[in-house]
């Protein structure tokens, strides 16, 4: 008789055995070490033992940069960000709250050094472990916070290497000098060691806070000069204003011992296009602001309710003429 076809049982379960092993995270790592490969292990948010807990939550604020402690206050706000649920005050880089929150819960936390520092973050309040729980009253956690840059200088030159001065009408980009095509560069200097920037979002006013260079170009002609090389443009009235998105790092001056990490100086090229235009009296004006979204500049008008100008030359902004 002949011998019945198949796969024994047996050898079934030996084939499933060895898939669910190579499908595991183990049996990843193993293949990929074959391959040469490398994969990262994952690593738990939660500690393995950490429990659930009703606690106040001690929320540390800590400058990212200095490693000072943070002072003013601190909103919490519930998971949509908009719901104020208690505003703290920071005591020795410390802010309590009053309420108690479960482990899991979502909340936003709002930091306010009153000098212009702020920062959104959203948070899920931690699980502790046994030990902690014996050990402490309250929920500790960590808010990374800053000091904001500000009065920063800047330097401005043409691709042929000539100076531009702030609302000078001689040092300015000149058509005959430059031709009617070319460049600029505009350079800007953080004065102060540890200062700088991070990017967050405003649900209540429905921005993101980011740090911006715009310009406003406008005055007699300007229509016939174009700038290209900006994230985008929108028209207003009688200027069109230009924008640029900047890294958070490129307004950071970060030191630690004698070497800067950041070093609170970066450049933003664009190009220039000034073919049909004729005389001396269009500007473009170059602004730099925190906590502001182009979006809601272009919709609303104003740069946010909590904008600040973090440049060094006030509401006219940094003045380039156009002159023929």
């Amino acid at each position: 008789m002949a011998r019945q076809k198949g796969v024994s049982l047996v050898t079934l379960l030996l084939i499933l055995g060895l898939a669910v092993i190579l499908l595991s995270p183990t049996g990843q790592t193993f293949i990929q070490g074959l391959l040469g490969g490398h994969v990262t292990p994952t690593t738990p948010t939660t500690p393995e033992g950490a429990q659930s807990v009703n606690r106040k939550v001690a929320i540390s604020c800590i400058d990212t940069y200095s490693g000072a402690a943070g002072s003013g206050t601190v909103k919490v706000y519930g998971s949509d960000g908009k719901t104020l649920l208690e505003t703290l005050n920071i005591s020795s880089g410390v802010a309590t709250t009053s309420d108690y929150y479960l482990s899991g819960t979502e909340l936003v936390l709002e930091y306010d050094d009153a000098s212009n520092s702020l920062v959104r973050k959203h948070i899920t309040v931690p699980k502790m472990m046994p030990a902690d729980i014996q050990a402490v009253t309250n929920n500790p956690i960590t808010l990374k916070v800053f000091t904001n840059c500000a009065a920063l200088t800047a330097s401005c030159v043409t691709d042929t290497g000539n100076s531009i001065t702030d609302a000078s009408t001689s040092a300015s980009f000149n058509k005959t000098k430059e031709g009617s095509t070319g460049a600029i560069s505009f350079t800007w200097y953080v004065p102060t060691d540890n200062t700088g920037f991070i990017a967050s979002y405003d649900e209540i006013d429905d921005l993101n806070w980011y740090a911006v260079l715009y310009a406003k170009l406008s005055g007699t002609n300007y229509e016939y000069i174009s700038l290209s090389g900006w994230d985008g443009q929108y028209t207003k009235g009688t200027a069109v204003w230009y924008y640029k998105i900047l890294e958070p790092t490129s307004v950071t001056k970060y030191k630690v011992g004698n070497s800067y990490i950041y070093s609170g100086s970066a450049t933003f090229t664009w190009n220039v296009d000034v073919t049909g235009y004729s005389g001396d009296a269009a500007t473009a004006a170059l602004f730099m602001y925190i906590y502001t979204d182009p979006a809601y500049h272009n919709t609303k008008g104003g740069f946010g309710p909590d904008s600040f100008q973090i440049d060094n030359y006030s509401t006219t902004g940094f003045q380039i003429y156009f002159t023929d």
